[in-house]
């Protein structure tokens, strides 16, 4: 854990102790970088509370101004809010300086439903993901027996959710032609797709490890990388080295690292099975096909031909 989190841990427990009196908080965690230890000068402190009932606005905000806080922006229909901290006294000794604090109220049974619908509906939604990840790697400050009985749910990470989310991601990204792009020095686009991909091979990657894709950001690739005992070799290395190489040398890494990851599909898990109704890919995406889908493209000539006879 790096000093900054446990630095990060101090004022969470801090900022705790404006809600914790509260009988309507049942839970209390820190999440993001702080609990997952990699925490550095530029990340910002994110909490949940956990309630029997949704608080009202004018609540958050007595609870911020509790704490010492200051309110940057509240969204009411999520139930959260960003605000800055730059005092706090910890151990009876004051310290100055600025963070954001990310906190997001929930109720309950919204968890638990968001859950359930995970666990035992195998929805793959990223956003609801990233609460089970939370639940599961979150620091505790308030209603460990509650926030237990969810990480034990949250551990039993299903074989058809696993299969659904390699099968809804073997597309990679949508479909292009990487070296019309490169032919045309379109870098935006081309880079464009090129980080779909390396979400994609992550989020295949996720499935076939059974982890809990964190963010839809793809923030704490490392930290994700780290908890993937199944993936290409040196996986995180070479995606960056992506963006620091020529655009068709990134190509020719990218496509590599492809086929790397729908190898290790085949290996690992090779009753991934076709889409089922519902679920986001058509029923011709599979494994073959995946392949076949990033072999070189010739480029059209039909208008072109028109063109050399005709003009």
């Amino acid at each position: 854990m790096t000093e900054t989190s446990k630095g990060g841990l101090a004022i969470a427990k801090h900022i705790a102790s404006s809600y914790g009196d509260d009988s309507g908080v049942k839970v209390i965690f820190v999440g993001g970088s702080v609990s997952r230890g990699c925490a550095d000068e530029y990340s910002d402190l994110e909490i949940g509370i956990f309630w029997v009932e949704r608080p009202s606005v004018r609540m958050r905000k007595a609870a911020i101004k509790r704490a010492g806080g200051e309110l940057w922006s509240l969204n009411e229909s999520q139930g959260s809010e960003k605000w800055g901290l730059n005092e706090i006294t910890v151990n009876g000794k004051s310290y100055a300086g600025m963070l954001m604090v990310s906190t997001i109220h929930l109720s309950v049974t919204e968890t638990e439903t968001r859950l359930s619908d995970v666990i035992d509906c195998y929805d793959t939604d990223i956003e609801k993901q990233g609460l089970l990840s939370a639940i599961q790697h979150g620091f505790p400050l308030h209603g460990t027996a509650i926030l237990g009985r969810w990480r034990a749910r949250a551990s039993a990470y299903p074989d058809e959710l696993a299969r659904r989310m390699v099968r809804e991601n073997l597309w990679m990204a949508p479909w292009f032609c990487p070296e019309q792009y490169i032919g045309r020095d379109d870098l935006i686009v081309l880079y464009d797709h090129y980080i779909q991909i390396a979400q994609g091979i992550l989020k295949v990657l996720s499935g076939l490890n059974r982890v809990y894709y964190a963010t839809p950001y793809t923030k704490w690739m490392d930290w994700l990388i780290q908890q993937m005992p199944i993936a290409p070799p040196d996986l995180s290395v070479r995606l960056k080295s992506i963006f620091h190489a020529g655009a068709a040398s990134a190509w020719i890494e990218l496509k590599a690292l492809v086929f790397e990851t729908l190898c290790l599909v085949e290996d690992h898990m090779a009753d991934v099975g076709t889409p089922v109704s519902g679920e986001k890919n058509p029923p011709h995406v599979n494994i073959a096909w995946a392949k076949r889908r990033w072999m070189p493209h010739s480029p059209y000539s039909l208008m072109r031909n028109i063109a050399a006879a005709e003009y």
